[in-house]
């Protein structure tokens, strides 16, 4: 059964930061930022925590529902583009709770788990997320 194709379906990211405003924040475990998504002729724009986004997009893609080859490639293009984000600051630092080590341990674990299961074989420049970049 083929997907349903999504024409003119884009999403982006910009304005990425961290919620202090800071040029690279360790402690800051979330991503913000604008994110626009066209479909078709309509746009819809709106600051939000784009890693979480990046997120519930990957799971769409294992959803029980029809999609098409162009919405998958924009779904991996834009969860590629924050992780690549997070890659270029400093490492995170994790303090001592409990509940945040494991909400970011899991967020993460659950990130790569479907961003390495893309159905049809996409690959839109995957990256490798190097557990030696968090400090615990």
């Amino acid at each position: 059964m083929r997907g349903i194709v999504m024409a003119g379906f884009q999403i982006d990211a910009e304005r990425l930061e961290w919620i202090n405003g800071d040029a690279d924040d360790p402690r800051d475990l979330c991503l913000h930022g604008e994110a626009t998504a066209v479909i078709g002729e309509e746009c819809f724009t709106y600051y939000c925590t784009v890693s979480s986004t990046a997120l519930y997009l990957l799971k769409s893609l294992t959803q029980d529902h029809l999609i098409g080859e162009d919405y998958r490639r924009e779904v991996v293009r834009f969860a590629d583009k924050i992780e690549a984000y997070y890659e270029s600051y400093s490492p995170k630092i994790i303090g001592e709770d409990e509940y945040d080590r494991a909400a970011y341990t899991a967020f993460w674990n659950e990130w790569h788990h479907r961003r390495s299961f893309v159905p049809c074989g996409i690959r839109c420049g995957a990256i490798t997320y190097e557990w030696s970049r968090v400090n615990f």
